[in-house]
């Protein structure tokens, strides 16, 4: 079964939100951000790991101990840098081989 959507928790409320619509994840301890391309984040309380199990490696990508990515929202790399809508984020060092395999660049 293919995954398109994911229900995020918040207070009492389970917002839909589209696999295409996240930008990226953000982690802080055991807490989430979800940054999605309608302007909106959503807090969540899980830690980055249980989220990664939940996210289609197709669509996203580890690129830092503290963020996902969409890959369809990659705009550049740039060293050790991505480029995500407006938020240049930090490629760690031990994901970096990773993630240029993963690349077709030509």
């Amino acid at each position: 079964m293919q995954l398109h959507e994911l229900y995020i928790k918040t207070n009492n409320r389970r917002y839909r939100v589209a696999l295409e619509d996240i930008l990226l994840v953000e982690s802080s301890n055991n807490y989430c951000r979800i940054h999605t391309t309608a302007k909106k984040s959503h807090l969540v309380r899980r830690p980055l790991e249980e989220l990664a199990d939940k996210l289609p490696a197709e669509a996203f990508i580890r690129i830092h101990k503290c963020y996902i990515i969409g890959r369809s929202h990659i705009q550049f790399f740039e060293g050790y840098h991505v480029q995500v809508n407006d938020k240049r984020l930090p490629i760690g060092r031990a994901y970096y081989n990773e993630l240029m395999e993963k690349m077709v660049v030509v």
